[in-house]
């Protein structure tokens, strides 16, 4: 797994953890995503899904987190082709970016 995130749809930065595994073609699967807001403000950002190209696709989820919550977020995403699957973050609003502080648990099945 690789995990991105943004500030913005144009401005992109990522951590190095990666998990080489592709998922197949023409595949249907379904990622759920718990997260917790351990911050003292609401959380706001647009999860997507991508594949390893950074390619943006329409499978998305918007989060919204009051302070302390805790909320499971479904996406359901298929590729054309056996690619990787990377969650990415996009915070929209230049302001979340400071005092944000959450966990995420990210589990894949096959439909």
């Amino acid at each position: 797994m690789f995990i991105s995130a943004a500030r913005k749809l144009k401005d992109t930065f990522s951590n190095t953890l990666a998990d080489e595994s592709k998922f197949l073609a023409n595949t249907t699967y379904i990622s759920t995503f718990k997260i917790k807001n351990y911050s003292t403000k609401k959380l706001v950002f647009d999860l997507y899904e991508i594949t390893s190209g950074h390619t943006l696709t329409n499978f998305t989820a918007k989060v919204e987190l009051a302070a302390g919550e805790v909320g499971t977020y479904t996406i359901e995403w298929s590729f054309a082709k056996e690619n990787n699957m990377l969650p990415f973050i996009v915070f929209n609003d230049q302001s979340d970016l400071s005092g944000f502080d959450f966990a995420m648990a990210l589990n894949v099945v096959k439909k």
